[in-house]
């Protein structure tokens, strides 16, 4: 093989290698969880792919939950990945819905809990706990890109005795 021939196979061998390598997708995840009303619940976001080798320095989540059984008391990076950090930022953006932004000067790498939601169940019932969409829930400016699994909280009401 010639060595100009050999060179560029070589090299396109790699460019189709590092091109692949940055399609990867992440994957989120929100478990889903049980509580009884009244209870105040610390639910983890997670980061399920690694992100190692993807440069993240920012994230934006936006979530959607029905307030009509889950309150919003706050959310935290305490004990995640995304400690490092310092505070992040949220904002109630809408009945039901949270919008949550970090930066940092550190790369986040591996895999685990990015945020915590913690919520006050205020009513027996089913909320879901979603991603809104893409376009609002991304890394960086949008590299790497998610794949969101969503959550849900079953809400029973505490038990009842009587003597």
């Amino acid at each position: 093989m010639r060595p100009v021939l050999k060179y560029f196979s070589i090299l396109l061998l790699l460019l189709l290698l590092f091109g692949f390598a940055q399609a990867q997708t992440i994957n989120m995840n929100i478990p889903d969880t049980t509580a009884t009303t009244g209870d105040v619940i610390k639910i983890p976001v997670y980061v399920e792919t690694s992100l190692t080798g993807y440069d993240v320095y920012s994230f934006r989540l936006q979530i959607n939950y029905n307030n009509n059984y889950l309150r919003l008391d706050s959310v935290t990076n305490v004990d995640a990945i995304s400690e490092s950090w310092g505070d992040i930022f949220f904002n109630q953006t809408g009945a039901g819905q949270v919008t949550i932004a970090a930066a940092g000067s550190e790369i986040l790498e591996g895999t685990g809990v990015l945020v915590f939601l913690k919520f006050t169940a205020i009513s027996s019932g089913n909320s879901y706990l979603n991603f809104s969409n893409i376009e609002n829930n991304y890394f960086n400016e949008g590299e790497p890109e998610m794949i969101f699994d969503n959550g849900s909280v079953y809400i029973t009401d505490p038990p009842v005795i009587t003597v």
